[in-house]
Formats: C-alpha cells, sequence, structure tokens
C-alpha cells in the first residue's frame, strides 16, 4: 500500500495552519531584538541526511517494502534566521537520488517497471516552533517540536525503464509533440523533533513530504495528478549567535526565591528610578524583573569570573553618557553572552524603562568620549552600537545641545 497523494486542498490546509500559527505568534509578542545588529543573531545552519522514497504513477510498494532498494540516500542543506523563538525563515537545498520500481498495474496486470535518476531543489522555507508557540518559550528547554512549509523550484533527471518491452524513456524527451518537463514547483511540508545539546548545537530527525506541482518527474502520466518525494532524515545544527532572552516562567510553575545582594539604593520617588549597584559575578542568581513604574539600571562589574570580588558602591547622578549595545522585550538570561561574544572590556549597564530593556556599555561625561567609546565598540563587531544619555538613570532624548 502506498501514500494517498496529496490533494490542492491538504496544501492549503497546510499553508493555512502555518499562517494562522505565525498570526498567533507575532500577537502574543516572542522575543524580537531592537537593534539592526540583531540581524546577524540567531542563524541557525542545519545538515540532514536521510532516504527518500518516490510515491506516483511509477510506483506500486509500500513504505516498508521500498527498503528493499527503492531509497536511495539523501542530503539537504539549510540556512535559517529566527525572527523569534516560535518563528524562522531560511533557504533550503536539497539531492537526492531517485529509485522505483512497479510490478503490478492498477487493474492487476504484471508489470515491470523501473524509475531512476537524480533530483535537487532549491526552496524559501517556513520554520514553526510549535512548542515555544503552545507553552511558551523556555531556555532550559531541551526538546521541541517544529514544523516546515516551503516553496521552491526543482529539477530532475530521471529515466523510466519497461524491461518488458525494453523500451526506455527519459525526461525531457519529446513524444507526439509533447515533452516531459525535467523542472517544476515544488512544495515541501514537514515536521521533525529537535533536541538542543548546547546553546550553539542541537540534533534533530524529521519527516516530509514534496509535492511536485506536475505529473513529469517519473515520466508516466496516468492516475495521479502530482509525483512526490518523501524524504526521512537525521541531522545536526549550528546556532550562530543565539541571543534570545530569558524564557518566561509557566503559570504552573512558581519562581524559586532568590535574595538579592544590594549594595546601595536610592529612595523612591516620581520621576526618579532605583539605582541597584550589584557586583554580578553570577547573572542567573539575580534575575527578578524590575517594576515597570519607570527605568532602573544595574551596573555589571568586570571582574574575574572565577573568583568574584565585592565592587564598592557606586552611585551615578546627573548626566550620563553611555553606547547602547543591545534592546529587548525580554531580559537576558546572562549579560556574559554580550561579553563573551563581544570581548567588553568595559562595565555593562542594564536599563529597563518603557517595557525595554537596555543594554549598554561604558559610563561617560562627555559626549565626545562616549562617541570614541562607540567607534571601539563598532571594531568589535557591534555594527550599530550608538551613544545614548541618561539622567538620574532614565534615558532622555539625545538633543544637539547635549553633544556639544
Amino acid at each position: 500500500m502506498y501514500f494517498p497523494e496529496m490533494k490542492k486542498t491538504t496544501l492549503l490546509t497546510a499553508a493555512l495552519l502555518i499562517v494562522f500559527s505565525l498570526s498567533t505568534s507575532l500577537l502574543r509578542g516572542q522575543t524580537v531584538n531592537r537593534t539592526s545588529s540583531s540581524f546577524g543573531s540567531n542563524w541557525q545552519v542545519n545538515l540532514q541526511l536521510g532516504i527518500t522514497q518516490f510515491y506516483g504513477d511509477a510506483a506500486s510498494n509500500g513504505f516498508f517494502e521500498k527498503f528493499s532498494g527503492e531509497s536511495p540516500i539523501g542530503v539537504n542543506l539549510t540556512g535559517r534566521k529566527h525572527f523569534s523563538p516560535v518563528f524562522g525563515l531560511g533557504l533550503e537545498f536539497y539531492y537526492t537520488g531517485i529509485k522505483s520500481v512497479k510490478k503490478k498495474s492498477a487493474d492487476g496486470t504484471p508489470v515491470d517497471f523501473e524509475l531512476r535518476g537524480k533530483y535537487l531543489d532549491l526552496n524559501l522555507q517556513a520554520y514553526l516552533d510549535f512548542t515555544n508557540l503552545l507553552w511558551g518559550y523556555n531556555a532550559s528547554r531541551k526538546i521541541s517540536v517544529y514544523g516546515m512549509l516551503g516553496v521552491g523550484y526543482a529539477t530532475w533527471n530521471t529515466t523510466l525503464d519497461d524491461h518488458i518491452s525494453g523500451n526506455s524513456i527519459s525526461s525531457g524527451v519529446t513524444i507526439n509533440n509533447d515533452t516531459y518537463k525535467r523542472n517544476g514547483m515544488v512544495i515541501p511540508v514537514g515536521f521533525g523533533i529537535n533536541y538542543r545539546i548546547s546553546p550553539h548545537w542541537s540534533v534533530n530527525t524529521a519527516g516530509n513530504f514534496r509535492t511536485i506541482l506536475n505529473d513529469d518527474l517519473d515520466v508516466w502520466r496516468g492516475g495521479f495528478e502530482y509525483d512526490q518525494l518523501f524524504y526521512a532524515s537525521i541531522g545536526v545544527s549550528y546556532h550562530i549567535n543565539p541571543l534570545f532572552g530569558a524564557s518566561k516562567k509557566s503559570k504552573r510553575s512558581k519562581e524559586p526565591k532568590t535574595k538579592r545582594t544590594v549594595t546601595e539604593k536610592e529612595p523612591v520617588s516620581r520621576g526618579a528610578d532605583t539605582k541597584a549597584h550589584i557586583p554580578l559575578f553570577d547573572y542567573t542568581k539575580n534575575a527578578s524583573k524590575p517594576s515597570s513604574g519607570g527605568g532602573s539600571s544595574k551596573k555589571i562589574e568586570v571582574q574575574d569570573m572565577d573568583q568574584p570580588t565585592q565592587a564598592a558602591p557606586v552611585r551615578i547622578t546627573g548626566i550620563e553618557y553611555r553606547v547602547q549595545i543591545l534592546a529587548k522585550r525580554d531580559r537576558l538570561s546572562s549579560v556574559n553572552i554580550l561579553r563573551s561574544r563581544y570581548k567588553l572590556s568595559s562595565d555593562i549597564y542594564e536599563n529597563f524603562q518603557d517595557g525595554v530593556y537596555r543594554y549598554s556599555s561604558g559610563s561617560f561625561n562627555s559626549y565626545s568620549a562616549a562617541l570614541q567609546h562607540s567607534q571601539r565598540l563598532k571594531a568589535k563587531g557591534i555594527s550599530d552600537a550608538f551613544v545614548v544619555v541618561y539622567k538620574d538613570n532614565k534615558r532622555i532624548p539625545l538633543t544637539k545641545e547635549l553633544k556639544r
């Protein structure tokens, strides 16, 4: 028994599911980096190896029967940009061999057809993480289930042999003024399971149907309107600059009570913000969210992470110039991500204001000094580092007067 043909209604249903899921993820306000330099973050390169099975007019065996010689090796390479923990968009290249036999016709008459050849396609592919969509992003989660929907262009070179008559027909030939196509549009639809080994590495297994939108892949025009390939694979992924923020706690779980170490704290007043200076050698232990009533900031001292020391209290008042390097709606799980990525040796500040976490580097009394620091940070790879100004720990507009 072989797989039934995927009809247009099935493809439409899958497309609508992807669009609905994407809309839901956007409405839920998933993590999005706010600086243009974030385009270089959250990329994934995935390499997969697996087997391919053909289903169409030149096929009569079922899934398990095809393992006796009708499952050639396939490989695919994908580069994908993750715009949020739920949604990604990428480009996939797929190459495989084609092998299928037909030993019995639809009416039961014995036949002996063999399809052989090569196939490749290039497609633009949308990616949805259903686990993060349904249960929220959790940085400590190891396993996730995802789906894929793409559209692309395929080309092939196949031959259909009739071993009884000795005749062969190849793709591209013309019979009765009708040419068998060697290319066409393809729609891949699939699902997979991903296991995160580390922040940078993961392994996964996936299966997908590739529906070719013509009936010429097997050089046989008959009962099936579209030819199909089923591809089952395992793979490994490398995640480039993963910088999504800290996960949101599930309503079912209670946040553990943690003790904050604050060496100095200013009284809260209208128009002023709370300033907490923390010698933060383990940032994850001080992860409680600041109040949303105003802006608050934490200065993170650069020190030996293996031998933390208590920093002296520092109080910043008046006008202060800094260089912003990142803005996010969700808090970073650790600022060490920024420090290690850019090899920063200056202080790092976290400021929560207007529902956004802003991360900045350095503290200067003049705009020119901060501007020089921004140039140094750009040389380290932070292409969109720019000068910002704070008054009493609250960010204010940088005017022409303040640049003097």
